[in-house]
């Protein structure tokens, strides 16, 4: 068909079908063209995504193999008779330095801990190393005794300690159980060259010492004397004569009266009764006589954490730590 032959509607017709091909062509074209630019978009994304988490897993493990290295700097030797003697003579510079007496020094039994990796071999972690000590001393050797322990960068720590009084109030019967770690690649040799810990929350050894050292830790806090307010007489008007009221209640020190320790001496339990308000300390055996204040009785019994007094006829149970007047009346034939 010729085009210059067309009528006007033909024309524009033929104009309109025209541009629809070239749009429906343009737009074929352009998908052809970015289809392949966006996979390559995509692709480069997933890329860097994968960059990123690579390089956060890396950081990660660096920093994981800095701790592990820490860890091992600070470790016992992992051959179990090095640990077991290197500790020992550690541990036994640490009671010549503090001056304890009558030590005994034993070791545990070691406890080694294991994991299984992904290929089902099992591969060892860590070797527990414990030593159980005992012995006698002052509170001063002992908290020097714990200051030179934490002072050391050991992976290391104490896991029972019992305090326990002896006739000399000054002497003190020490139990402590002590554990340290062994890792595969820790260094061997003596560990008195290992560095200082430096993470004890006071720097020097005196301020521990003024700390401590000076407090009694089998006496619970005395607070002072309640203050009793001043007797203020009533004004007396004449007349009539109004009579003298009668005297304030007698103050009873019973009140304040604790039993603060029960203690074994020999083949005889002794429990001490303490007067905060005077300060006294009682040492009482089976069959005393208690007479605080107002408080008048016997002990009958002395049990492993309470003890029975008989007073008026009535028998009264006082658990470790209450006062005289905090106890607990007992039917007749309760024990």
């Amino acid at each position: 068909m010729n085009f210059s032959t067309m009528n006007s509607r033909e024309r524009a017709m033929a104009a309109l079908a025209a541009g629809l091909l070239v749009l429906i062509g343009g737009q074929w074209m352009f998908a052809k063209v970015m289809s392949p630019i966006r996979l390559a978009e995509a692709d480069v994304e997933k890329a860097e995504k994968l960059l990123l988490e690579n390089q956060g897993k890396l950081t990660r493990a660096e920093l994981d193999a800095r701790q592990v290295k820490m860890w091992e700097e600070a470790a016992l030797p992992w051959e179990p008779t090095e640990a077991v003697s290197v500790y020992r003579d550690w541990l036994s510079v640490l009671i010549e330095k503090a001056k304890l007496r009558d030590v005994v020094l034993q070791p545990d039994r070691s406890q080694t801990v294991s994991r299984t990796t992904s290929d089902r071999k099992v591969v060892p972690v860590y070797r527990l190393v414990s030593f159980t000590i005992q012995a006698n001393g002052d509170l001063k050797q002992l908290t020097n005794w714990l200051y030179d322990f934490y002072d050391k960068d050991l992976l290391q720590r104490v896991k029972h300690l019992t305090i326990q009084p002896l006739k000399d109030p000054k002497e003190l019967k020490l139990t402590m159980v002590v554990e340290a770690l062994a890792l595969p690649n820790a260094p061997s040799g003596s560990l008195t060259e290992r560095a200082s810990s430096q993470r004890l929350a006071l720097s020097t050894r005196d301020a521990y010492e003024k700390l401590i050292v000076s407090r009694n830790v089998f006496v619970p806090y005395t607070p002072p004397p309640p203050v009793r307010p001043p007797y203020k007489a009533p004004e007396v008007k004449a007349p009539p004569r109004i009579p003298t009221p009668p005297p304030p209640p007698r103050f009873d020190d019973s009140k304040f009266a604790f039993l603060t320790a029960i203690l074994n001496e020999g083949d005889e339990a002794e429990v001490w009764v303490l007067v905060r308000t005077t300060g006294k300390l009682h040492k009482l055996h089976h069959g005393d006589s208690v007479e605080v204040g107002q408080f008048k009785g016997t002990i009958t019994r002395i049990g492993k954490y309470d003890i029975e007094i008989t007073t008026g006829g009535q028998r009264l149970l006082i658990a470790l730590g209450n006062s005289l007047r905090d106890s607990a009346p007992l039917p007749p034939g309760e024990i």
